[in-house]
């Protein structure tokens, strides 16, 4: 694994052993920080009790996750979130945006891959090298709604898949790949303010949203570029970020992601490529009741409502075509309920590498962390790939 920070990370901007920091799963300090949080946003009148609430217990937590359960520092954060979200009309502008525009301009954010991690994160691709450096600028619309993409397109039916680890954790994070193989840095220059927008919107706005982002393929000129990056992101985030040299991508997948699950192009079984339709995940697909016309996700934004007897979410397209807006509904998913897992064993405990290497959103112990970022013992690799 190769690093190329300049000091440790201390314990607190390690990234916690999942799912501790999470709801259900808070300690009597976390949960009374979570409790002040609260107060203190009600006094300022950014949010509301109650079951019309516009922001969940998960959501408040990644708040305070981001910035190490510093309650004022945490307020902040959300205050600064909340002011950008109002300024740009945020859920307006996922609903309206043209949908040639959205198509045309996806190729410059993640996108799923169907897939997920043994946590049950969804598995997001970005492929550096997919960019046109030409269509770049004037994409800021979609860029405002490049996470939006995530947690209003995937993090719903995720949440909702028996047989994850903790199915009392509702899913808030995505697991991504970044593929950043034939990166220049002449390339990056050309980039650099799309890669500040992203890394800004990310990492500000959507603080906790990423459990673990591998650089794959990265190559010796990449550590320039890094140490400008890097700038941007704060040293919580900069912990789960793992940068990787060719021969290395293959095994630092397989600790968290199952072989069938990764793409071919990074050393796994799935017949899958930057730009492609989902290769939905089969846990997934058996549990959606298609509607006439569809038995697949449409590539186009879409959101997920609760149904009206509160029993199932339902996908809807939204978005604009011709000045038209969209609202067709793709499918319906019945809520996971208490039992649902009784029956069902978890992905984390099937999988051969899961009690080797816990690099997803696992706190490791010091020797395995250089600098900010995570790295795999080769020693570790080693016995996981040996299985």
């Amino acid at each position: 694994m190769w690093s190329i920070a300049s000091r440790r990370a201390s314990p607190a901007e390690r990234p916690p052993r999942h799912p501790q920091g999470h709801v259900g799963h808070l300690t009597s300090a976390q949960d009374e920080a979570l409790e002040q949080l609260k107060k203190l946003m009600e006094e300022h009148g950014l949010w509301d009790r109650g079951p019309s609430t516009t922001h969940d217990d998960a959501t408040l937590v990644r708040f305070l996750r981001a910035r190490r359960w510093i309650v004022q520092d945490a307020a902040k954060q959300f205050k600064e979130t909340q002011e950008w979200r109002n300024s740009i009309d945020l859920d307006h502008l996922y609903q309206t945006i043209d949908v040639d525009i959205w198509d045309r301009t996806r190729w410059m954010v993640f996108q799923w891959t169907g897939r997920r991690d043994r946590h049950g994160h969804p598995i997001y691709l970005f492929d550096l090298g997919a960019i046109e450096v030409s269509n770049v600028y004037g994409c800021e619309r979609l860029l405002n709604d490049s996470d939006i993409l995530g947690s209003r397109r995937t993090m719903p039916p995720c949440t909702h898949v028996p047989g994850r680890t903790h199915p009392d954790v509702p899913v808030t994070m995505v697991t991504g790949i970044v593929d950043v193989s034939g990166f220049s840095f002449k390339t990056f220059w050309s980039l650099y303010s799309h890669a500040y927008m992203l890394c800004r919107l990310f990492f500000g706005h959507y603080p906790e949203t990423v459990s673990r982002m591998f650089l794959a393929g990265a190559s010796p000129v990449f550590s320039i570029i890094w140490n400008y990056v890097r700038r941007w992101i704060d040293p919580v985030s900069s912990a789960k970020i793992v940068i990787l040299r060719p021969d290395e991508v293959k095994a630092a997948l397989e600790a968290v992601i199952d072989s069938r699950d990764i793409p071919v192009k990074y050393g796994g079984e799935l017949d899958f490529a930057y730009g492609q339709q989902p290769a939905l995940d089969p846990a997934i697909d058996s549990l959606l009741d298609w509607e006439p016309g569809f038995d697949k996700f449409p590539i186009c934004p879409v959101l997920w409502e609760d149904t009206d007897d509160g029993e199932r979410i339902a996908c809807f397209t939204c978005g604009t075509k011709d000045g038209q807006p969209r609202r067709q509904r793709v499918c319906t998913m019945r809520k996971m309920r208490p039992g649902d897992d009784d029956a069902r064993a978890s992905v984390a405990v099937v999988s051969p590498a899961g009690d080797k290497l816990e690099l997803a959103g696992a706190e490791q112990p010091q020797q395995k962390l250089n600098g900010h970022i995570s790295v795999i013992p080769p020693a570790a690799k080693e016995n996981a790939t040996s299985e």
